[in-house]
């Protein structure tokens, strides 16, 4: 399965915001109040999530789990920077 980032970068924002003002550091809770919230899927919020927490070793375990668990065979217009 294929997932195009700039389909939902209109959340990109919100997202990078909400996370700073709101979520303490919890990168797991996050994803998934975010994803619920701006109707993302979990994977293209943790890939936002990464421009904010600058690729931590812990996110990376969420996105490959997220990439194995749905299926994800090419994550596409990645954020500049990015690891994974």
């Amino acid at each position: 399965m294929v997932v195009d980032l700039d389909k939902y970068r209109i959340n990109r924002r919100f997202i990078h915001e909400w996370f700073i003002d709101n979520a303490e550091g919890d990168v797991n809770a996050a994803i998934s109040i975010l994803a619920q919230a701006t109707m993302c899927p979990c994977i293209v919020v943790a890939y936002f999530l990464g421009e904010v927490t600058g690729w931590t070793p812990e996110l990376a375990r969420h996105i490959e789990t997220l990439r194995k668990f749905y299926g994800y065979t090419e994550i596409r217009n990645k954020p500049e920077g990015c690891t994974i």
